[in-house]
């Protein structure tokens, strides 16, 4: 058998498929690969890293997509990674294969708030977060339950968050696995840096640079496995973007000032359009494939504690978020809308609008529940201000414009493909024009 079939049904293998039962299209798949690495080979013999990522990415291959590097390398004769060419590639694969946990400290740095969780995940996806001094513990289930619990043991409290999909019923997280995040982070789009000495060991550094957001990965040359994982996200200091975070507790109506919900912004993929503050994520002390009780990630209610249960539907982020944002600013404000736009996620003004309209001397968990569904409206109708100052020309009204004024323009945006600017009118209406309002 020649070396490139071995390869082929190596990789079929190392994915997952029989070689045997293998489609035509899965064995082309690799077939290119091979047939790219060899162009690369015979036109550039001087190169010692081809990139050869891309083409990984577009091929079936999901776990094992960085070890098959490995194997390429060491069957055509490559050397991929500097200095690494002896890597044991069979060795790699088996303890990839072997993956069925993890455990690791997170240090979350954002200003001016650092605090640090311990992270447990199984085989299942499931993970477990627990704070320091196990002030609460969550569990995260966004593979098979699609649901959340928050646990509170200072209270005896579980508060259970399911997630849908808006409109349909459907789970929001289809089959997200926590487990094949982490240890398929170096995969995506990350680029070999360097050999590094971490902690008297030695590392393969991986770095994964987009606009505003940095990820740093160091592997175990051993087992092909991060012990270190880095994430800086940045803000967009030529936008004016702020990041709003927002809380409100019970004690804001009258209950017990000990429970609350808060909500924050950010963008779609990270910090990939730069809307939030400087935050560093640090992860460390990674122990994979230990022994761990399958009862940590139960998803059964605690025995003796109170139960809080709450739906949330997810939907995108679309204008008429901002059109309820607007409203409800003008209702609470003498039907007056902001003199700037920034002002829907100030929480110092924010706030005590959602106290002053629904904290009525009644139930407090019921005004809780009503003022908490707006605020999380006002985010989201700010979110969409925040993707459109990134995303788009705009403007918004240097006037005060009434609730109501159906000719004057409160805030538009033309996106960079389109020669008409969308406009929102003090009526809360929405046209499109061909010039810039003034």
């Amino acid at each position: 058998m020649d070396n490139n079939k071995k390869l082929i049904e190596g990789l079929l293998k190392a994915d997952g498929i029989n070689p045997a039962g293998a489609t035509e299209s899965e064995r082309i798949a690799f077939r290119k690969m091979l047939d790219e690495q060899s162009k690369s080979k015979q036109s550039k013999p001087g190169i010692a890293r081809p990139d050869i990522w891309r083409i990984l990415m577009k091929s079936r291959i999901t776990k094992f997509a960085a070890v098959a590097v490995v194997i390429i390398a060491a069957i055509l004769g490559l050397s991929y990674f500097e200095k690494t060419s002896s890597v044991a590639w069979a060795d790699i694969l088996n303890a990839i294969s072997q993956v069925h946990n993890v455990v690791y400290n997170e240090k979350t740095i954002l200003d001016p708030y650092e605090w640090t969780n311990k992270v447990y995940i199984n085989e299942k996806g499931v993970m477990r977060t627990e704070a320091e001094k196990e002030s609460f513990i969550a569990l995260c289930d966004f593979n098979e339950t699609s649901q959340m619990l928050n646990i509170i043991p200072s209270s005896k409290k579980v508060y259970v968050q399911k997630y849908f999909k808006k409109g349909t019923g459907e789970k929001f997280y289809s089959k997200f696995n926590w487990l094949d995040w982490i240890a398929t982070m170096h995969q995506r789009e990350c680029k070999f840096a360097r050999e590094e000495v971490l902690d008297g060991m030695k590392t393969y550094l991986y770095v994964n640079e987009i606009p505003y957001e940095t990820t740093k990965v160091w592997i175990d040359p051993k087992t092909y496995l991060p012990v270190r994982i880095e994430e800086y996200r940045l803000p967009n200091a030529e936008k004016k973007i702020v990041m709003p975070q927002m809380r409100l507790s019970y004690g804001d109506f009258g209950g017990d000032p000990n429970t609350s919900s808060g909500s924050s912004i950010t963008s779609g993929r990270g910090s990939g359009l730069g809307i939030q503050k400087k935050e560093i994520k640090i992860r460390t002390d990674f122990v994979w494939n230990g022994e761990l009780d399958e009862s940590l990630f139960s998803m059964e209610i605690p025995q003796g504690y109170e139960v809080e249960e709450k739906t949330q539907e997810h939907s995108e982020i679309t204008k008429e978020d901002l059109l309820d944002a607007l409203e409800f600013y003008a209702e609470m404000n003498g039907n007056i809308f902001p003199s700037n736009i920034d002002m829907l996620g100030d929480p110092n003004v924010i706030k005590p609008l959602l106290v002053q309209k629904y904290h009525k001397g009644g139930v407090p968990k019921d005004e809780f529940d009503q003022a908490l569904g707006m605020m999380n409206k006002i985010l989201r109708g700010v979110f969409f201000v925040q993707l459109t100052k990134v995303n788009c020309i705009w403007g918004y009204a240097s006037n005060e414009v009434s609730f109501g004024d159906a000719n004057e323009p409160l805030f538009w945006w033309k996106p960079q493909d389109s020669n008409e600017y969308e406009v929102i009118y003090g009526d809360l209406s929405i046209c499109d024009v061909n010039d810039m309002p003034q």
